[in-house]
């Protein structure tokens, strides 16, 4: 009776730990996927805002050469 306590208490704990490093190994891949896409979003809000500052900069140099016209 005991070697049958003592041999399920056994599988029991490699099964928790197979269990455990399963959900770490997933919880890695996941970090990293979801960094990755974080790096990527953040690429597209720089690209972005870029556009738009270039948008801005071209706007207030046509708004200064209108100024310079109606003077």
């Amino acid at each position: 009776m005991v070697t049958i306590t003592v041999i399920a208490w056994g599988l029991a704990a490699v099964w928790l730990w197979r269990d455990y490093h399963h959900a770490i190994t997933t919880a890695e891949s996941e970090v990293k996927r979801l960094s990755l896409a974080a790096a990527e979003q953040t690429h597209r809000l720089f690209s972005l805002t870029d556009v738009f500052l270039d948008s801005l900069e071209q706007i207030i140099s046509l708004s200064d050469g209108d100024m310079d016209t109606l003077t």
